[in-house]
């Protein structure tokens, strides 16, 4: 699966152009300006990660990781809602991994069969679960310390 890198490199920059704001809000929301950075820091991580995964998967482990099913899976289903083909029988039950499968076909509906921006989108979405649970904790614990 061969990923266009104009395509990546534009998944790429608009994803990093949505976590700036959610920065900027998480910085303001606990009154220190610190967090911005940490935040942005945060996202650049995930995503620089991201393609070393990728990079070890590939060259050390030969392409042998769960992704990789996750992805073929994906890339059918990508091309079949491309046409709004919304039959899941190529995947198999939904339930369980099927569900990744059908995820990732949304995804690459959207972005086209491209195996980094489809990384990129996931590790981004991940990236904002973490954000996401350190808000639960400041709200949930408002007296602890969140250092």
């Amino acid at each position: 699966m061969k990923s266009n890198p104009v395509i990546a490199f534009g998944v790429l920059v608009l994803l990093l152009t949505f976590s700036a704001p959610i920065a900027r809000r998480v910085a303001r929301s606990e009154r220190d300006p610190r967090l911005y950075s940490l935040v942005m820091g945060a996202a650049v991580a995930h995503l620089f990660f991201t393609v070393v995964q990728i990079w070890v998967v590939d060259h050390v482990y030969h392409g042998i990781a769960d992704y990789t099913r996750y992805l073929n899976q994906a890339a059918v289903l990508g091309r079949h809602f491309d046409r709004f083909d919304f039959s899941v029988s190529s995947v198999g039950p939904i339930l369980g991994n099927g569900s990744v499968g059908i995820a990732g076909g949304v995804v690459m509906a959207i972005v086209g069969v491209n195996k980094l921006a489809t990384m990129w989108v996931f590790s981004w979405l991940a990236f904002l679960a973490t954000v996401c649970f350190y808000k639960a904790f400041a709200v949930t614990f408002p007296d602890a310390p969140r250092r």
